[in-house]
């Protein structure tokens, strides 16, 4: 089979190319640019996975005030496990 139609299909671009220009492709900004974009999010889900497992650790019949503290004592642990802060839109 000539190596010129064969075709080599890229996950994290979700495209086809040509097996033949796999190597450059891998180099390109476009393909460096996706690869990040799922790794943040991957990271920002585990972020938001471990944010609702503290929020919802003995929540009990808590107030309103009782939960706004809870969320700042959240939101140090979360930067301290994840080394940053993350604006989630809710």
């Amino acid at each position: 089979m000539d190596t010129e139609k064969q075709q080599w299909f890229c996950d994290i671009c979700e495209k086809k190319y040509s097996l033949k220009r796999k190597d450059k492709h891998l180099l390109t900004q476009v393909h460096k640019k996706n690869k990040k974009r799922l790794e943040h999010e991957e990271e920002l889900e585990d972020y938001e996975i471990r944010r609702d497992v503290l929020m919802m650790e003995n929540i009990g019949d808590m107030d309103f005030s009782g939960f706004l503290k809870k969320r700042v004592l959240v939101d140090k642990q979360l930067k301290k496990e994840f080394g940053r802060n993350y604006k989630v839109p809710e």
